[in-house]
């Protein structure tokens, strides 16, 4: 188990700090995903692209909060869940940044037809560390989640 320096002041800022953060992200995600479910003009490829990375940071930010109220056993599946977030959103943005810079060299108007495919293999690519992470576990090698990552 990791030790710190900080005190139970500091470490009760942290928290709070986390918690706010935390559920204003939540609040942020939501709003991304509603105004985009209820206004039909914003159905196009971009606002997909950022709607997904939006629920991607949003999965984290509920996992985020949820530990503050968990108990031992669901520490695994929290873990599992922010990690496949994280990758997730780091996907998103990879997609993102990429159509961006295809669009700019070689405008494609028929690139949302595009999102499907983007879609699965952003997926699947943020599901393969944490399914590989747990099928070692389960075989008793590799890292196990817990407060740091041991092996």
């Amino acid at each position: 188990m990791r030790t710190t320096n900080f005190s139970q002041q500091e470490l009760s800022l942290l928290n709070y700090t986390n918690l706010f953060f935390s559920t204003l992200s939540i609040s942020s995600g939501f709003a991304v995903i509603m105004s985009y479910c209820l206004i039909s003009n914003l159905k196009t490829y971009p606002k997909k692209l950022v709607v997904s990375m939006a629920g991607a940071e949003l999965l984290y930010s509920i996992a985020n909060l949820v530990n503050y109220f968990r108990h031992n056993s669901s520490c695994f599946l929290l873990n599992f869940i922010r990690d496949f977030a994280v990758i997730s959103n780091s996907l998103w943005a990879l997609t993102i940044a990429c159509t961006a810079y295809n669009q700019i060299k070689h405008f494609d108007s028929g690139i949302s037809k595009a999102y499907s495919k983007a879609f699965v293999i952003n997926i699947t690519a943020a599901l393969i560390p944490p399914l590989a992470i747990t099928l070692l576990q389960d075989l008793n090698i590799g890292p196990y989640f817990g407060d740091d990552i041991k092996y």
